[in-house]
C-alpha cells in the first residue's frame, strides 16, 4: 500500500490509498473520529471493488494524526494476528 497525497492544507489533509480497500479507510476514519476528535473524517471510494478510497480529514494536525491513526491500525493488526496464530 502506498499513501499518495491529493490535496494538503494547514487543517486538511487528502489523501488516496493506493492498494487498499474501502474497510482499511473506514477503519482509519473511525480511529481518527474516536481517538482524535477529528472535526470532520471521511472515506470515499468511486467503487468499492476497483477504486483506491480517498480519506479526508479535517482539524489541528490532520496530517500528524493521521500517521498515528495508521500506526494505532497497524498495532491492533499485529495483535490480531498474533492471537490468531495462537488459536
Amino acid at each position: 500500500m502506498n499513501i499518495e497525497v491529493l490535496k494538503k492544507e494547514k487543517d486538511f489533509l487528502e489523501v488516496k490509498l493506493v492498494g487498499a480497500d474501502e474497510g482499511l479507510a473506514n477503519l482509519v476514519v473511525k480511529k481518527l473520529l474516536d481517538d482524535y476528535k477529528m472535526e470532520f473524517a471521511a472515506a470515499k471510494a468511486d467503487h468499492p471493488l476497483t477504486a483506491n478510497p480517498v480519506i479526508l480529514v479535517k482539524g489541528s494536525d490532520a496530517q500528524k494524526n493521521l500517521k498515528s491513526a495508521l500506526k494505532d491500525c497497524a498495532k491492533e493488526f499485529k495483535q490480531a494476528i498474533a492471537l490468531a496464530e495462537k488459536a
